[in-house]
């Protein structure tokens, strides 16, 4: 997964594509989760 950690970044927080179709929202604190997660991964070699 943290192969696609810069995609997904870009998917969800700048083309704002995700998730698909809309019908289903990311709360705000699943929104900063993945947030997190991805400066995780580009602090650590690991993602962890």
């Amino acid at each position: 997964m943290n192969t696609w950690a810069d995609d997904i970044y870009t998917q969800v927080f700048v083309k704002k594509r995700m998730p698909k179709g809309k019908k289903i929202k990311l709360t705000s604190k699943e929104y900063q989760d993945l947030l997190t997660w991805i400066s995780s991964t580009q602090t650590s070699t690991n993602g962890i």
